[in-house]
């Protein structure tokens, strides 16, 4: 048996596995013929199935009662410009109530099927990236669009804003897909009433792995020092909630940051810290019986079906 993987891009919106069942060589042979089936020239002229895989992989073993499913690596998605539309909000900037990280796409939509043209449409899943304050008022933080997708932003305690995103770079992959060359993560500052400067790499991964952000925050020791926390991923997988499998290099680990009073963000020396062994963010979280309430059905009704049975000797949920 195999197993059929894709990863669903609005912003990689996420992934989904199939099972093929095997087939031999005489399978066909040792069929009996279908009774929708024509015959003759009806027959050769009937089109083969259509085949959408991206990426497959052997279906492991199913693990013990309990356990998780290791991780498989897959640098594979598709691109679903719908799943961003005109624009996306994807942060909020900490410290700053109303300031947004937005991504919005940076071309129009022509003879696309069901989207009216004009509309901000990007094909290939590239975005430019925005810091909108406030008042409304934009800041283009990257002159080149590009895959950006988590981020991270902050005003810090003397008034200066930085933000730091991942930079999914990808190229064609074939059958409708896209490959994930490098995830990397870059980052940009303003001092007070300053200027954003350019957006600088300051996680390049060295090797077959993704740097996935995941936290930016400023220390409590020293004015202008920062910590950004990502974790450091085999897999390319951002949605895996699984660490099972990982090689020991994998984790969560911290990159400190310094800011000096002119907005220049600069890498503090040293080598990133491990901090942690487990990627998954759940992993540690508590399980306990949930009984939902008048008010947890009507807040996540559009999130769970309800059913009038669900959930009478309690739910189990982190």
């Amino acid at each position: 048996m195999r197993l059929t993987c894709f990863i669903a891009i609005g912003v990689m919106a996420g992934s989904a596995c199939a099972p093929e069942p095997q087939r031999g060589a005489s399978d066909d042979a040792s069929q009996p013929p279908s009774d929708m089936a024509g015959s003759g020239d009806d027959d050769a002229a009937m089109p083969p199935p259509l085949d959408v895989r991206i990426h497959t992989e052997p279906v492991p073993a199913p693990p013990p009662p309990g356990e998780e499913l290791p991780v498989a690596v897959v640098r594979t998605f598709r691109c679903e410009p719908a799943g961003v539309g005109s624009e996306l909000v994807v942060a909020a900037v900490t410290g700053d109530p109303g300031a947004v990280i937005v991504i919005r796409p940076g071309g129009l939509a022509l003879n696309v099927p069901g989207v009216p043209d004009g509309t901000p449409w990007a094909p290939d899943c590239r975005y430019q990236l925005l810091y909108r304050a406030a008042d409304g008022a934009e800041t283009v933080l990257a002159q080149t669009p590009s895959g950006f997708l988590f981020a991270a932003a902050l005003k810090t305690r003397g008034g200066a804003d930085v933000v730091c995103v991942n930079d999914l770079r990808h190229s064609e992959g074939g059958a409708g897909g896209r490959h994930i060359d490098a995830v990397t993560i870059a980052c940009t500052a303003r001092a007070r009433g300053g200027t954003f400067g350019a957006l600088a790499s300051v996680v390049v991964p060295d090797g077959d792995w993704a740097a996935w952000l995941r936290t930016l925050a400023e220390r409590d020791d020293a004015d202008g020092q920062l910590a950004l926390r990502y974790v450091r991923d085999f897999s390319f997988q951002f949605m895996n909630m699984s660490d099972a499998g990982r090689p020991a290099t994998d984790g969560i680990f911290e990159l400190g940051l310094r800011l000096g009073a002119d907005g220049i963000l600069a890498v503090a020396p040293g080598v990133p810290a491990k901090v942690g062994a487990r990627t998954n963010p759940l992993a540690e979280a508590p399980v306990e019986g949930w009984r939902p309430d008048r008010t947890d059905r009507g807040r996540l009704r559009e999130v769970f079906g309800f059913d009038d049975d669900l959930c009478l000797e309690g739910c189990a949920g982190p």
